[in-house]
């Protein structure tokens, strides 16, 4: 008996502890995430381009930002769990982020395109999702920014202020 509850209590205490430390998260599983925010925004995107002016598809753009919304932030959570990145490593999560700011770009220059498409009642929820999906793309760009190398700060730097110039200008436009 007193054996099956030493078993028992130091079973307890490796789940215990397993469950208290945070999973580390490697670099290929945040260029998976970056992979999958760039499909979520190519998808967005898509959809805010072929928009009429439906209220389904309305409703559908607006899923597609709050999905997006929450990967940006899962994406957040594993830089955040993560090690510091080597240079080799910064260097090609630097390529793909490149790649996906132009994504972030033109779905912003389309939403703002469509803005008159929108039925008036609709606006405000679009505000909604540009500021969530600002913060959250704020929040991940200051994690990566904090996990790449001293080298690679300035370009980490330039990619946040070409995002965050982009979202302003689309929440300025829907704002007025």
């Amino acid at each position: 008996m007193v054996r099956i509850n030493a078993a028992l209590y130091a079973i307890s205490c490796l789940v215990l502890s397993a469950a208290s430390s945070p999973i580390k998260r490697d670099v290929s599983q945040i260029k998976a995430d970056i992979t999958k925010v760039s499909q979520q925004t190519v998808d967005l995107d898509n959809a805010i381009t072929a928009f009429t002016g439906n209220l389904n598809d309305a409703l559908a753009i607006n899923t597609k930002s709050q999905t997006l919304t929450s990967t940006v932030k899962a994406a957040t959570s594993d830089v955040q769990n993560a090690d510091d990145f080597s240079e080799d490593d910064g260097k090609a999560i630097g390529t793909a982020i490149d790649a996906l700011v132009p994504q972030i770009e033109s779905s912003l220059t389309h939403l703002v395109q469509k803005k008159s498409t929108f039925p008036s009642f609709a606006i405000s929820t679009v505000q909604s999702d540009l500021q969530a999906l600002s913060d959250s793309n704020t929040d991940f760009s200051n994690a990566l920014a904090s996990k790449v190398p001293d080298d690679e700060k300035d370009a980490a730097t330039a990619f946040q202020s070409q995002i965050e110039d982009a979202f302003k200008n689309a929440i300025a436009q829907y704002a007025s």
